[in-house]
């Protein structure tokens, strides 16, 4: 067994032991038995000031432009702030030297223009141009050469202010007859909050009004504006700008700190027709792996036709009339599609500690609301903004993890309604339109008269997988599937990717469909390493559909989060806190309400930063994506980060360490393959701005040698949520002499007397308002031993709320079958079952993916004897569940409603002198076995004197197609092929309902059509729209149909018994269905690998 590790909680306390006494100095006498005093709690505090603003607009210089003909080239300018960026890192002389480094001869054509500063080592405003900054680099630095050696310096200038801005941009008027003008803006950006933030003015940024204010007075008018910036591809964005260009060129995602690669820029506007043809080799470039020799995921980048905003804004406009007017008379349908895509919807610039969202993709969010408003005008206005804004998106990439990024944001709803004192109707004036902050406002009244909780409607701990149908739709947060067929707005195929999760490791892989893929979705990417195993397989990664877990029903028609979440408890005076270990994604079942969450075998991931200490590292769960057919994961945790190159004292912090999130990027088999450290700090609007706002640095910094982290958790009451989250150190600080090394390892944490920590969970729901509900507090069921066979019976398996052991359950696995005496099928299937199948004489059985197969023959039909007989009707059930034949079952969610238990199934494979008593076993062996599906001797017999052993396997096969369709299908997928004979006379069509799923009104429309092409030959045809017989009932009909219409078109037999008019070939059936409507429907349902309609076939070669 392989020992866990045991990993010492902070200063050795039990529990929580944050930041108590013994780390911080307080008192250490707790005793034994008694409650401790909750820890200090930690909160985003300012650690240099309130950074953000500044009364002062610096001093400008005396200017005088010098007219410069541009007719025949094309001309670049850039404002570049250098900010925190250079003055802590360097990143715009990192820049300003790949610009040295373009070359071409393209290049002659191409006027470049910088402004730079704002930064601690450049202090003041300088302007150069391509030369001078050539000559500027030849030391490595920039700002030091002679101030004639500029086209311009202002020591004492404020970048930060509409002053240099407008000052630049009059400057730049004097670039005049250019073919192609291109002004980019190089900084910290954030949509609302501004860009550029002057690092010796305060970190004082340009307010989004300043710039917009400042293009006003430009005469001159560009082709692009763009942003080598964080968030600012938004509408907010492009109504500042529109005035003054007709393209703008941005990222919605935070960017990386290096930003774009400014050689690249330089070549490719050199080498373009135009200027928007450089933006989209910009963006391609931005975009691609090894852009940057450091690589960071999370990137976007797009190009909007400013000309074209105005149709977005008039579209958006009317779908927020339409929308608010709904809110403001508490249209339920409204709110709750509301609830579901303003929670869902792609969003941007996210703090772990805040919860807060700078914006939100649009079209994406216009989208997920579309799939739940019910009116058609509702639908049709969000069809119109989709189609507005995909116009308006000339060009747009993300690196495949933002799959819903369509190239333009908005600010998120909830940012509206936030009180900015004095400065709120300053802000509001800044968003797309007067219609969108009533909307916010009106939304935000809806949820908050939701002041009720989420309701735990029931909590089962010890259920498994294989008792649950799942959502096809639970990863609607990431999933790209609804553009199907359509181009995506950069005229690209859409970036996410088939995923290909593996669920058995080295030899054992194998690849899944995505249907059976959904059907366990805990199975996608890394989860399926800590979900605890019960196998018989030397492979940990083997994971079945019987693996264990929690069920929880929540019930709010507002629910719009539920996540499972794994910490440790403890008592405190305050009462019990939970401290966070990892909060994981639970799974949506097809049940409303309803999720599901595996058991967790205590891996997890821990941090090796020196030889003495592996931390574990308090995640939480952010997203899931999929690149080259392989699913990757972001888990992000909160730390300090002290910075070995940076000078605290004399940035003037008060703190020696950022703030910051540890990003890290997770494949399939639990290999971080990608880790960043992203800082940001709390600016303030003005000396009145008591709250701030969180701006996320364009910096993403890995661990080096003498850096140190430390890491926080929150926590939080159990007996009082309303109390909300609070954050605590959760490790010491520790420096960094080594690469660091991520693992995920058995994880043990222990107390202050050195035994084991019990680890507990609960699963949290919230709805849209933000109420919320925890289940009880249960504890991990404990450490596994992976290495060892498992001595858990697959009997247990059982259904939920069911006394009856699941027979032959061996997870989503399948083996052929094996022929054994029924009698040596107690533990499998019961004692009491044994025993009657033995009265009854049935003598030979198998299990086949959990089905019971059981036959009491006394004779052998076509000189095949019982055993033969039994083996080959359980080969051919097995290879009907596993079609493809890799060894898994096809469709679990329907295998688990076939498998034999009290409301199962079972084939009863019935004697001539069994035949007699068939009420009598049904009802006998029905309370142990469930229902069966009979094969009688007489049908065997009758068709062995017909065609011999084909004869008799023609009635193996078309049982077996029955017990899977009539059993299986009919519930798991009822839209598809339910087909219940509720409200059917006795051998007569009238009464019977024909309109409960495609298969039932294609069956009616093949009898009693206008062209009827189907009978069965127990039935009359139609008379007037009614036919009588012994098979006119759904249940009978429609599975006989769809048997016959299957083996025909998959070319299983030769024969179909219907009329003379039933296509007998693949291209008739398929000439047959394309006539109709319904008929095209199954079509597609026959084709659609969800429904695994024996895509591959029949070998029948065992």
């Amino acid at each position: 067994m392989q020992i866990p590790k045991k990993i010492q909680l902070l200063c050795g306390l039990s529990l929580l032991l944050l930041i108590l006494s013994g780390c911080s100095g307080g008192d250490s006498s707790s005793e034994s038995g008694t409650k401790a005093t909750k820890p200090n709690t930690v909160t985003v505090q300012p650690r240099a000031g309130k950074l953000g603003y500044s009364s002062s607009a610096g001093t400008l210089a005396p200017l005088v432009p010098s007219e410069v003909d541009g007719e025949g080239k094309k001309l670049l300018a850039v404002y570049m702030v250098g900010s925190d960026l250079e003055g802590n890192n360097g990143y715009g002389t990192t820049d300003l030297k790949e610009m040295v480094a373009a070359t071409g001869a393209e290049l002659d054509n191409l006027e470049v223009v910088v402004a730079f500063g704002g930064a601690s080592n450049w202090k003041g405003m300088w302007f150069a141009n391509l030369e001078q900054i050539r000559k500027d680099s030849s030391d490595g630095a920039f700002s030091n050469e002679p101030s004639d050696e500029y086209l311009y310096l202002a020591p004492d200038a404020h970048m930060g202010d509409a002053s240099s801005l407008k000052l630049f941009l009059s400057f730049l008027d004097a670039y005049t007859d250019f073919d192609q003008r291109m002004l980019i803006f190089w900084d910290h950006g954030a949509n609302l909050e501004g860009f550029g933030n002057d690092q010796n003015f305060n970190g004082d940024p340009l307010q989004l009004k300043e710039i917009e204010d400042s293009l006003a007075t430009a005469n001159q008018t560009y082709d692009v504006i763009g942003f080598d910036s964080c968030l600012m591809a938004t509408l907010e964005v492009a109504k500042a700008v529109k005035g003054k260009a007709n393209f703008l060129l941005a990222s919605e995602e935070l960017e990386p700190g290096h930003g774009w690669n400014w050689k690249n820029v330089l070549e490719s506007y050199g080498a373009a027709d135009n200027a928007t043809a450089a933006a989209k080799n910009i963006i391609d470039n931005f975009v691609a792996k090894g852009s940057h020799p450091y690589e960071d995921s999370g990137k976007t980048l797009s190009l909007v036709d400013l000309n074209k905003y105005d149709e977005v804004v008039s579209q958006l406009n009317s779908v927020l009339v339409n929308l608010t007017g709904k809110l403001q008379v508490s249209d339920q349908a409204v709110i709750s599609a509301l609830n579901n895509s303003t929670s869902k919807t792609q969003a941007y610039g996210k703090s772990a500690q805040s919860g807060a969202r700078s914006s939100v993709d649009l079209k994406h969010m216009s989208h997920l609301t579309k799939q739940r408003v019910t009116e058609d005008d509702q639908k049709s206005s969000l069809e119109s903004l989709i189609a507005a804004i995909d116009n308006y998106v000339v060009y747009s990439k993300e690196d495949g993890t933002r799959p819903n990024s369509w190239g333009v944001a908005i600010d998120a709803p909830e940012n509206a309604v936030k009180p900015i004192t004095a400065l709120t109707d300053y802000y509001n004036s800044l968003r797309v339109s007067e219609n969108w902050v009533k909307f916010a406002q009106a939304y935000s009244v809806a949820k908050s008269s939701d002041t009720t909780a989420p309701t735990v409607m029931n909590y089962v701990t010890d259920t498994n997988a294989a008792n649950v149908s799942f959502d096809e739709e639970w990863d609607e947060e990431w999933d790209t599937s609804w553009a199907g067929g359509e181009d995506t707005a950069s005229g690209e195929e859409s970036t996410a990717q088939e995923d290909s999760s593996i669920l058995c490791e080295d030899e054992l892989s194998t690849e899944r469909s995505k249907r059976a893929l959904r059907y366990l979705p805990f199975l996608i990417g890394d989860r399926r390493n800590t979900v605890k195993v019960k196998t018989d397989r030397n492979a940990r990664g083997c994971v079945s559909g019987a693996t264990a877990g929690a069920l929880a029903t929540f019930q709010d028609p507002n629910l719009s989060l539920v996540r499972t979440i794994y910490g440790i408890a403890e008592e405190y005076e305050e009462g019990t806190y939970l401290s966070v270990i990892a909060e994981l994604n639970a799974y949506p079942t097809q049940v409303e309400g309803q999720y599901f969450t595996p058991e967790w075998d205590q891996r997890w991931y821990t941090i090796k930063v020196n030889t003495n200490e592996s931390i574990f590292m308090p995640l939480y769960f952010e997203d899931q994506y999929q690149e080259d057919r392989q699913t990757y994961s972001v888990y992000v945790g909160e730390i300090d980060y002290y910075d070995s190159e940076k000078n605290y004292e004399a940035l003037g912090y008060n703190f020696p360490a950022d703030y910051a999130l540890l990003r890290l990027v997770v494949d399939e088999n639990s290999a971080v393959t990608q880790y960043g450290i992203q800082t940001y700090k709390l600016q303030f609007r003005d000396d009145n701005d008591e709250e701030g706002y969180i701006l996320i640095d364009k910096t993403t910094k890995i661990l080096k040698p003498r850096d140190k982290i430390q890491f926080f958790t929150y926590a939080f009451n159990l007996n009082d949520l309303e109390t909300g989250e609070e954050w605590f150190e959760i490790s010491e600080v520790v420096e960094v002499t080594q690469e660091p090394e991520f693992t995920l390892e058995l994880l043990e944490l222990a107390d202050e007397f050195g035994e084991p920590v019990t680890f507990q969970y609960v699963m949290y729901g919230e709805d849209a308002s933000g109420n919320s509900v925890l289940t009880e507090l249960s504890p991990v069921a404990g450490l596994i031993d992976s290495t060892s066979d498992s001595d858990v019976d697959s009997s247990q398996f059982a259904e939920e709320g069911s006394n009856s052991e699941l027979a032959g359950s061996t997870g989503n696995e399948i083996t052929r079958p094996i022929v054994l005496d029924c009698s040596s099928l107690s533990q499998e299937i019961g004692t009491e079952a044994v025993n009657l199948l033995n009265q009854y004489n049935y003598q030979k059985c198998s299990l086949v993916g959990g089905v019971l197969v059981a036959n009491s023959n006394d004779s052998s039909p076509a000189g095949l004897d019982i055993t033969a007989l039994t083996q080959r009707q359980a080969d051919l059930l097995a290879e009907i569940l596993d079609n493809n034949q890799d060894g898994y079952l096809d469709d679990t969610g329907v295998v688990n409603l076939l498998q034999t238990r009290s409301t199962g199934t079972w084939m009863n494979m019935m004697s001539s002198s069994n035949e007699a008593l068939e009420g009598e076993i049904i009802s006998a062996l029905g309370e142990y076995l469930g229902k069966d599906m009979g094969v009688k001797h007489s049908w065997l017999s009758a068709a062995s004197g017909d065609a011999g052993v084909n004869g008799v396997e023609e009635v193996l096969l078309e049982e077996a197609i029955h017990l899977w369709h009539h059993y299986g299908y009919t519930s798991a997928y009822p839209d598809q092929f339910s087909a219940s004979s509720t409200g059917c006379g006795e051998e007569t069509s009238v009464g019977c309902n024909w309109n409960q799923s495609t298969l039932t009104r294609l069956t009616w429309e093949a009898m009693a059509g206008e062209y009827p092409w189907y009978r069965h030959p127990e039935n009359t045809e139609a008379v007037n729209g009614v036919i009588t017989g012994t098979c006119v009932d759904p249940s009978c009909a429609s599975i006989e149909f769809l048997m016959n219409l299957l083996v025909e078109y998959r070319e299983i037999k030769d024969h179909a018994s219907g009329n003379d008019e039933f296509p007998s070939t693949p291209e008739a059936v398929k000439t047959k269905l394309s006539e109709t409507a319904i008929g095209q429907e199954m079509l597609t349902i026959l084709e659609d690998s969800v429904y695994n309609q024996l895509l591959n076939g029949l070998t029948r070669n065992y």
